[in-house]
């Protein structure tokens, strides 16, 4: 993964670990090296599955806030990640208009 995305493999371990910021031009060229979306992604999985009547006091009830607010969250970073892929692009084009 390090040699598709011209970088080193120590560089690549501390994004893998977490120790850095990753630039969402990193992040759309992971994507392309995965052949997948970026919304793919940065997908998470939801494995808790609820069946149950809840009332205000089911202990269900917290984890469902919690749940939603993960969404919500999880949301919200998509949408930001994806004015700033715009953003990306159309810098692109303007560059490539001024040619």
């Amino acid at each position: 993964m390090a040699n598709s995305l011209n970088m080193s493999v120590s560089g690549y371990n501390k994004i893998e670990k977490n120790d850095t910021h990753i630039t969402l031009e990193k992040i759309v060229q992971i994507a392309n090296v995965l052949e997948m979306s970026v919304a793919e992604l940065l997908e998470t999985e939801s494995t808790t599955i609820y069946n149950q009547t809840l009332k205000d006091s089911a202990i269900g009830h917290q984890q469902i806030e919690n749940l939603y607010q993960d969404n919500k969250d999880l949301t919200q970073k998509l949408i930001n990640v994806y004015k700033d892929e715009i953003a990306f692009y159309r810098s692109k084009i303007e560059i490539t208009e001024k040619k």
